[in-house]
């Protein structure tokens, strides 16, 4: 045979071994297939940003939740510098509490907000037992901020070292068992509720004590008290265009405002209210109960009943409702617990549920609370639907 015939019939030989290019692919999942023009692709598969047509405008972002650092009251609550701190025992005070659940762990702080006088807050410590007490009522004052409600004090969470509690607390009587019962965070720190002693407006009465040292205000009993009752009068009667005899707006709007609070809270187990005669405002300051983990319809039934009989619900009030989505209500109250709704960027995931120490409710509580929040506008839209003579949502702007 040939030599020239032989070299010929080898490289034939050898070209009809080697893979082709899409086997080489299959073999090697990494390696990048060869490119391919545009044009011989149809429309549907070509990438949008290889196309000269305009890409669609990205959707509408989500309305921004409220957030928790627009209260200034609560972040002076939360960043001031602690002058001092008074264990129970160390002198009474002239305000009755508003529960008997007082313990060492409840303190009051005097609070240097960097200008004025000093303040006067409360401060409740994490202790053995209670170590998230703080979250519940957290919750609660973020959701009256959240409704622009004027009843529920501003709170904030702190975390103050260990050794400036001791030294605040030296020489006190059960300084030493409160320090023992603290629950300590890895950084040395201990986790704490700090409250204005009043809700405003316009801003936050930092005093609750007259100058004489006497309480300005006064407890309820959420059941009989005549008061409240004459509250409730005040809220059931339809609208005139003048108020009615006695009727203050401040209170009425007060009223109203602790009944939704408590209903979307589940809060069942109220027993009083706090009355500030000379400021015409109600205080809700006992709140370490809203937010439970189950409550049977039986027992919401009684507060459904008083909010069902209320003919004037303040607008404001239902707008804040209406903005208040169960998006928001999450970023409010269990930040981190659902993805972004923002527009991703192209070609990656949304984010994943994150921050699960920040939250303050679980995911069921929340979507009780939107339950909750959506029957609640229900019988609202229904007294504002009702003929103008009869019943109709009243201003919550406080007579002169």
């Amino acid at each position: 045979m040939r030599p020239a015939l032989v070299v010929a019939l080898l490289a034939l030989l050898v070209a009809g071994c080697q893979p082709s290019p899409a086997a080489n692919r299959d073999a090697d999942p990494s390696r990048p297939p060869p490119a391919a023009s545009t044009a011989s692709l149809p429309a549907a598969v070509v990438p949008a940003s290889f196309t000269t047509a305009p890409a669609e405008a990205p959707a509408a972002p989500h309305p921004a939740a409220p957030h928790p650092a627009d209260d200034p009251t609560a972040r002076a609550l939360a960043t001031g510098r602690l002058l001092s701190l008074r264990l129970p025992g160390g002198a009474s005070t002239a305000c009755t509490r508003s529960s008997d659940r007082a313990s060492l762990a409840h303190l009051e702080a005097r609070l240097d907000l960097g200008g004025g006088p000093p303040r006067t807050i409360s401060l409740q410590l994490a202790h053995r037992g209670h170590s998230r007490a703080w979250r519940r009522p957290l919750a609660f004052a973020r959701l009256a901020t959240a409704l622009g409600a004027h009843v529920v004090p501003s709170a904030a969470l702190r975390r103050i070292p260990l050794g400036d509690i001791a030294a605040l607390t030296e020489g006190q009587h059960g300084a030493p068992e409160l320090l023992r019962e603290l629950v300590i965070l890895n950084d040395g720190t201990v986790e704490a509720l700090a409250q204005a002693p009043a809700p405003g407006p316009p801003g936050p009465t930092w005093e609750p004590r007259l100058p004489s040292g006497a309480c300005r205000t006064r407890l309820l009993a959420v059941e009989g008290a005549y008061d409240v009752d004459q509250w409730a009068r005040w809220a059931a009667a339809p609208v005139t265009p003048l108020p009615l005899t006695g009727e203050r707006a401040p209170l009425l709007r007060g009223y109203v405002e602790s009944l939704v609070l408590d209903y979307l809270s589940g809060h069942i187990l109220r027993r009083h209210l706090r009355l500030d005669d000379a400021a015409a405002t109600l205080i809700l300051d006992d709140n370490a109960e809203a937010f439970p983990a189950r409550v049977t319809e039986h027992a919401l039934d009684r507060l459904m009943h008083r909010l069902a009989a209320v003919m004037r619900f303040p607008p404001e009030l239902r707008d804040a409702l209406r903005k208040l989505g169960r998006a928001e209500a999450a970023a409010l109250l269990a930040p981190g617990s659902t993805p972004s709704l923002a527009p991703a960027p192209l070609a990656q995931p949304p984010a994943l549920p994150t921050g699960f120490e920040g939250w303050l409710l679980a995911p069921r509580t929340l979507v009780d609370l939107d339950e909750r929040r959506l029957t609640l506008l229900s019988l609202i839209e229904a007294r504002a639907s009702a003929p103008a003579g009869a019943t109709r949502l009243a201003s919550s702007a406080p007579a002169p």
